[in-house]
């Protein structure tokens, strides 16, 4: 049994028997085995990860590209610990990881979303903790396994000065569910990708007041499960919601969800999309609230947009 940790209680997940061993080539993992990501997390790499750390230090309006250990190699952990006084500018940070590509232009990168959402963090939110993303003694982490076969950059841009570290801790091999992707996009836009692979997870923020609007994947052109609403629980599914203001009694000024699909990621052939309904109440359909950001996690045979993906 595989325990997974979520924002309200726990769930247990059974790892089934004669599951198929990990692909040695994350370029043909399009479809993945049953509890793999589930298994690949809490794995974590074991005695064998090596850490290397990056000291940033950014002006305003800042661009930093690193180097990642050379491959192959499968990122078990990245982490970011800011500094208390830039903690609010990490969050509105740009977070952009190119793979098997040298050429750190933004068009080329495989991850690209707002830093905090990639750590399940939001402003004037709790963080969100789950066993996909966290916090650990003042640092924030993401354990997806993210692995490549030679070369990967990690790029920050930011609009405000940034001081802090990151840590990437890796292991020897690329063996694992495949290219490790993540887009975001604010309403009326919505986030997806093209090509083939398995959806991992969303996260979603509200640009304003009000209840969480019900978002929904669209999976190969059908309607998909529900990133906001549906069911409460569902089996193989690690789900929660933030809310501000929610201890104290007050009505939330804003609200964050998070739902990642471990045990079971959902396939695509060619693309998928996250779409809004109406709010809870509401006449008609569309977004909302305008301003909502939603950010999507999947694995993909493709590295990049470059390369047949979105």
């Amino acid at each position: 049994m595989i325990p997974l940790p979520f924002a309200f209680g726990c769930m247990m997940l059974a790892a089934e028997p004669g599951l198929s061993d990990p692909p040695t080539d994350p370029a043909g993992a399009a479809d993945l085995a049953p509890g793999l990501v589930a298994r690949e997390i809490m794995d974590g790499g074991g005695e064998g990860a090596e850490t290397a750390e990056y000291v940033v230090e950014s002006a305003a309006r800042g661009t930093l590209v690193y180097g990642l250990p050379p491959g192959p190699k499968t990122i078990r952990g990245l982490e970011v610990v800011p500094t208390l006084t830039t903690a609010q500018a990490w969050l509105s940070a740009r977070l952009r990881l190119t793979w098997e590509d040298d050429n750190p232009d933004p068009a080329h990168a495989g991850v690209d979303l707002p830093l905090g959402m990639a750590f399940g963090r939001s402003h004037d939110l709790p963080a969100a903790e789950s066993v996909a993303v966290g916090t650990s003694e003042g640092a924030w982490i993401n354990r997806f396994p993210m692995p490549y076969r030679s070369l990967a950059l990690l790029r920050i841009d930011t609009e405000a000065p940034l001081e802090g570290r990151v840590r990437v801790r890796t292991t020897s091999g690329a063996a694992g569910p495949g290219y490790f992707r993540a887009s975001a996009s604010t309403s009326p836009a919505r986030p997806g990708g093209r090509g083939g692979g398995s959806i991992v997870g969303a996260f979603l923020e509200t640009g304003g007041r009000g209840p969480l609007p019900p978002i929904r994947l669209i999976v190969d052109g059908n309607p998909g499960p529900p990133v906001v609403g549906g069911a409460v629980s569902e089996p193989g599914v690690v789900q929660g919601v933030i809310y501000s203001g929610g201890l104290t009694g007050r009505p939330p000024s804003r609200a964050a969800a998070y739902r990642w699909w471990l045990a079971e990621p959902i396939a695509f052939r060619s693309a998928f999309w996250v779409e809004a309904g109406a709010r809870p109440g509401a006449e008609g359909a569309g977004p909302a609230h305008a301003g909502n950001t939603t950010a999507v996690f999947w694995y993909s045979t493709e590295p990049g947009p470059r390369r047949g993906g979105r």
